[in-house]
């Protein structure tokens, strides 16, 4: 389960501060459950439940996501990081693609999601037409 620990209220925090993080934090509980149920709703093709013991299931997933971080858009909130965490969290081996030269964005993810979780990065793809984007294998 990641660690949100920047939600933490803090002495000297204004009401808009905690108010902002009390947002945040029920969208994230928001996203967990509706994330637990997809997956408690999943059956197989026979129509009977899915296993969803982790010890028996291993869950797969890739995802591009744009030019994480890039210039162009600049560099992702703590907000968005956490969601990211969050989704990430569900899942066994994630392929991450379009993951920019600077991991600082991919390292904050994965210090949010905890010690148990590791990643393995391509190196960037060379010329203008690679924007200097890696793959990153990110896995529990």
């Amino acid at each position: 389960m990641p660690m949100y620990t920047w939600l933490r209220p803090r002495r000297g925090d204004s009401k808009q501060v905690l108010s902002e993080r009390q947002r945040v934090a029920g969208k994230l509980r928001a996203l967990r459950e509706a994330l637990e149920k997809h997956i408690q709703d999943q059956q197989t093709e026979d129509g009977t439940p899915a296993p969803t013991d982790s010890s028996k299931v291993l869950r797969l997933a890739t995802w591009n996501i744009r030019e994480f971080d890039s210039n162009s858009y600049g560099e992702r909130l703590w907000e968005s990081k956490s969601y990211i965490a969050e989704i990430l969290s569900h899942f066994d081996l994630i392929a991450v693609q379009e993951v920019r030269e600077d991991l600082k964005a991919l390292e904050d993810v994965m210090r949010l999601l905890g010690p148990g979780w590791g990643h393995l990065a391509t190196d960037v793809t060379a010329g203008s037409a690679g924007n200097r984007e890696r793959m990153v294998f990110v896995y529990n």
